[in-house]
């Protein structure tokens, strides 16, 4: 049974979280959805024109907030985000979007060769895909500040997060799960400065974050646990080629089956793996994969620099480094970081 307060408030089987959320939308001047006919109990192709309709208004002032409310969101096809436009759920457990058939992303934040998107948030909500989307977020044409805030992505076909080669960087995934994806985290050649930070990167069939190219990454508080599960991506990591990639304090436990590798650093199709940092990293086992090594290095017709500060290792995890093809790995032991470099 629902009661209606002055057309504003709603109290159903929620009770305070609806109130509460619709109270906020109305305070930040945000847009709501449900004025559209977005909800639980609207069919997908509703909640997709709808949710569309909304970010429309929101595009057309500029940019603004688009609330979801709480509860199961069928969509029939992508929501696409323009710049300067927020989508906000009602919280990462309340708000869930599932598709109601194959679609190749659940979300998209892709722009044009002239008109990148910048300035994109996606927040507080679920991604649902349920093995019918290629893609969880699918990101091209997209660069400075683009965010992804406290958004678990599940099931996707081919990645949780895809970003595409050459057109993306500067975008931000913060306070994530991505977990029981094909991929966790792709990001595509040039994929620069991006930010991966306080997430969980967890039962992915293949590498939990997988980067070729890709230069000034940065990986902060990142648990990567029970990655490359079922498929060739015998790894948590896959670096493979780039420069400045720093992992400050992140964890790994029982990536891989047999000889699963924690991270996987080799030559990227155009140049080696170059200044790749692991800072206070925490390489540890599982009895049931008791071969796997925290870091594997192949350096092939150029140079592969990897620096490692503190850190711990556990269970039967060791370091390798080969070198084919003219190529040298280098390893820099360091105590600290600071203007002039490493110590």
């Amino acid at each position: 049974m629902t009661a209606t307060f002055k057309d504003t408030w709603q109290v159903n089987e929620l009770g305070h979280v609806a109130a509460h959320n619709q109270l906020a939308r109305r305070l930040n001047q945000g847009i709501d959805a449900s004025d559209f006919g977005v909800g639980p109990l609207a069919s997908a192709v509703t909640n997709h024109a709808g949710i569309g309709l909304a970010i429309d208004k929101a595009a057309s002032r500029n940019g603004g907030t688009v609330h979801l409310p709480p509860g199961i969101l069928y969509v029939s096809a992508p929501i696409d985000i323009p710049s300067s436009v927020a989508l906000i759920g009602a919280g990462q457990r309340a708000t869930r979007l599932v598709p109601s058939a194959p679609l190749s992303a659940m979300v998209r934040i892709v722009g044009e060769a002239e008109a990148y998107r910048s300035g994109c948030r996606l927040e507080a909500l679920t991604l649902e895909c349920n093995e019918r989307c290629e893609y969880g977020i699918e990101v091209d044409y997209a660069s400075d500040t683009n965010e992804i805030n406290r958004v678990a992505v599940r099931q996707a076909l081919t990645a949780g997060i895809f970003m595409h080669d050459w057109h993306c960087w500067g975008n931000l995934i913060d306070r994530c799960l991505i977990e029981y994806n094909g991929r966790g985290v792709h990001l595509g050649i040039a994929a620069n400065m991006t930010a991966v930070l306080n997430t969980i990167i967890q039962y992915n069939t293949g590498a939990g974050l997988w980067m070729v190219e890709a230069t000034s990454v940065l990986c902060r508080l990142v648990r990567f646990q029970w990655n490359g599960q079922g498929g060739a991506e015998q790894y948590a990591v896959e670096i493979a080629g780039g420069h400045t990639q720093t992992f400050d304090t992140c964890y790994w436990e029982a990536n891989g089956r047999g000889s699963g590798i924690d991270v996987n650093v080799h030559t990227g199709p155009y140049n080696p793996t170059n200044g790749l940092v692991l800072v206070g990293p925490y390489f540890n086992g599982s009895s049931d994969n008791p071969p796997a090594g925290a870091l594997h290095a192949v350096a092939v017709d150029g140079q592969t620099v990897v620096g490692i500060q503190g850190g711990k290792s556990n269970l039967h995890l060791g370091t390798t480094f080969l070198e084919s093809g003219g190529g040298t790995v280098e390893t820099q032991w360091f105590t600290s970081v600071d203007a002039a470099g490493l110590r």
